[in-house]
Formats: C-alpha cells, sequence, structure tokens
C-alpha cells in the first residue's frame, strides 16, 4: 500500500469515527422483541434479564452497509450494556455475559472487487479483516469473535477512497441510504467515481450522487416495485432528460417485454433533438409490438433523416410510422404461420 493510499484510508477512518445520529425506532423494535420473551414465574426479574441477553447475544448474521451500520452498532451494543443492568468485566456480571461470542457480519457487494470490515475491534485497519466473497460473488461475509461492549463499524468498499476526502463519507452514506431503500447502489458508485476521473470538486460529486439517488426513486414510482436495476436506471435517465413519470408509467403498461431498450431510445432521441412530446409518442407507438432490435434500427432511422436535414419531430413521426407497419406485417406472418391448413 503506497504512502498516498495510507492518507486516504486515515481521513476515511477518521470520517468513519465520528459519532452518528441513531434512528430511535431501532430502540423500539428491539424493546418491542424483548417483551415478547416469556418470564418464568419464582424467579424474580432475574430469568428476564437473562432471556433478554441470551437473545441479543446468541449468534447471528448482521446484514448491514457501509456507513449505515456504525448507527446501528451504537445501538446494538448500547442496549446490551443497559439490559444487563451491570457493565461487562463489573465483579457482579455473570461469567457468561462476558464469554466471547461470534457475530456473523454479511454485506451484498457484487461490483467490489474486495471489501474490508473496519471498527473499533480492529483499530480501524482495513487490512486486519478482510471479508470473504461466498459463492456466487455478490454477498461477502466476516466472522468476529466479540465481548459485549459498545462498537462502532462499516464496511469499506476501496474505490470510494478514490473519491476526494469530503465526498467520501457522503457518498457513501448515500448509497447505503439507496440500498436500504430496495434502490440499485452500483449507479450511484459508479457516477461519483465518474467524477472523480474527471477530478471534479467534492460537493459537485456529491450533489450529481444525491440527483441520480433521487431520479432513481423516481422511476421506481413510476416503473413499479418489480422493476430491474437496468430499467431503473434507463428511467433515471430519461426523467434526467425531460420525460415526464406518466411516460413510464405508459410504456410499462403497453409492453410485457423489459422497458429498459424503450427507454433508452427515448433519451437518445430526445438527445437528437427530437421534442420529448414527439419522441415520446413515437416511442409508445413501438412499445407494444416492437421488439429491442426494432427500436433500435428506429432510431438509427430518426438519427439519419436528421443527419440529411429532416426536422428531428418529422423524422422520429416517419420512422415511427415505417416501423409500426413493418412490425405490424411480422405480426401477422407470424399468425398465419401459426393457423393449420392455411396456404
Amino acid at each position: 500500500m503506497s504512502e498516498h493510499d495510507e492518507d486516504v484510508i486515515e481521513r476515511v477512518v477518521d470520517e468513519l469515527r465520528r459519532p452518528v445520529q441513531v434512528d430511535p425506532a431501532v430502540d423500539t423494535r428491539v424493546m418491542e422483541e424483548i417483551a415478547r420473551l416469556p418470564v418464568r414465574r419464582g424467579h424474580g426479574g432475574g430469568h428476564a434479564a437473562g432471556a433478554a441477553w441470551r437473545w441479543l447475544t446468541r449468534p447471528r448474521s448482521i446484514s448491514l452497509s457501509p456507513l449505515g451500520g456504525l448507527g446501528i452498532a451504537a445501538v446494538f451494543a448500547a442496549l446490551v450494556l443497559a439490559l444487563s443492568g451491570r457493565r461487562p468485566g463489573s465483579p457482579s456480571t455473570p461469567p457468561a455475559e462476558r464469554a466471547m461470542r461470534e457475530f456473523e457480519f454479511v454485506v451484498v457487494e457484487p461490483h467490489a472487487a474486495r471489501v474490508s470490515l473496519v471498527g473499533d475491534f480492529n483499530d480501524w485497519d482495513a487490512a486486519r479483516t478482510p471479508m470473504r466473497r461466498m459463492q456466487g460473488g455478490s454477498v461477502w461475509t466476516a466472522v468476529l469473535p466479540l465481548r459485549p461492549g459498545r462498537y462502532r463499524y462499516a464496511f469499506l468498499d476501496p474505490r470510494l477512497t478514490r473519491l476526494p476526502p469530503e465526498a467520501q463519507a457522503p457518498v457513501g452514506a448515500l448509497v447505503d441510504s439507496a440500498r436500504a431503500a430496495g434502490l440499485p447502489a452500483e449507479p450511484l458508485v459508479q457516477r461519483a467515481l465518474e467524477g472523480a476521473t474527471k477530478q471534479a470538486p467534492g460537493d459537485l460529486i456529491v450533489a450529481a450522487v444525491q440527483r441520480l439517488a433521487a431520479d432513481l426513486g423516481r422511476a421506481r414510482d413510476a416503473l413499479g416495485s418489480t422493476a430491474s436495476p437496468a430499467e431503473l436506471s434507463a428511467g433515471a435517465a430519461a426523467l434526467r432528460a425531460g420525460a415526464p413519470p406518466a411516460v413510464l408509467t405508459k410504456l410499462r403498461r403497453a409492453r410485457r417485454q423489459p422497458v429498459t431498450m424503450p427507454l433508452a431510445v427515448l433519451t437518445d432521441l430526445v438527445a437528437s433533438g427530437v421534442p420529448m412530446d414527439s419522441a415520446a409518442a413515437a416511442v409508445l407507438t413501438l412499445a407494444a409490438r416492437a421488439g429491442d432490435a426494432d427500436l433500435v434500427e428506429f432510431r438509427r432511422a430518426v438519427e439519419r433523416d436528421i443527419a440529411l436535414g429532416a426536422p428531428p419531430g418529422t423524422a422520429a413521426a416517419a420512422a415511427a410510422a415505417d416501423a409500426a407497419a413493418t412490425a405490424a406485417l411480422q405480426v401477422n406472418a407470424r399468425a398465419r404461420g401459426q393457423r393449420p391448413g392455411r396456404p
């Protein structure tokens, strides 16, 4: 590791060590779970506390993503200490409560080349706890023996260290929030890395990632919760190009196939100068019958006519009419071929 890399890692660690705001709902959910634990009569409150302690400290998988895990880790440890009624290591603490327990940390990072678990328990040293890639390539795990206590930790994606220092923590938080909301996180990472490659200032990188995260959310609202990551990325690009969310919804309803290609063609048409209403009308006309290859050919025809001097709107309308007629002929030909006894 070079001296520059060590400086970058140290700045990330300093940022991760800062106190984080914790969602009070975590406390409530854990306490509700504890309230459901059975209390055996005749043993006083000690049995309930012991049951709560066993629930909190039994081996479990902790599935969190970068930065977001910091707050939950702090709450979890604080609740462990509070519920026990004693501090670990005090004379009144039973040996079972001081015992090391194994915890499995899990994070989904399909595009990372390596991931490290860093925290108070390893001096925030990325080299000490590298995570292991599970079979399939997207899940990373690490198992650590820990005593009851208060820990802060994070999953460190080394790619984010390429960003300006002031952008690393905010971008990590945005990536974490997107993942928690069920949105694809990789487009956000790639947008941030694109900014770093272009040597953009940190605040502009953060702003670009924020806009993309918002557009991905709007695309999911328009396309539905079953939209694939590719469809959401294409939908976000179409929205940035000026497409109303209603157009995305109409495309979804009109097309049984994935809408990634129609959305990409819509975005390209607008970039070529076709007005949004003309581009949307043309793509919607073709969405139900035209395949992806037909849509690509339609886009090429529009770009060719524009290059020959046709107005963009006129070129789109004419090419859409030709493509729709071709698609109708193909559908009719397939239908005739499926009828037995016909010439």
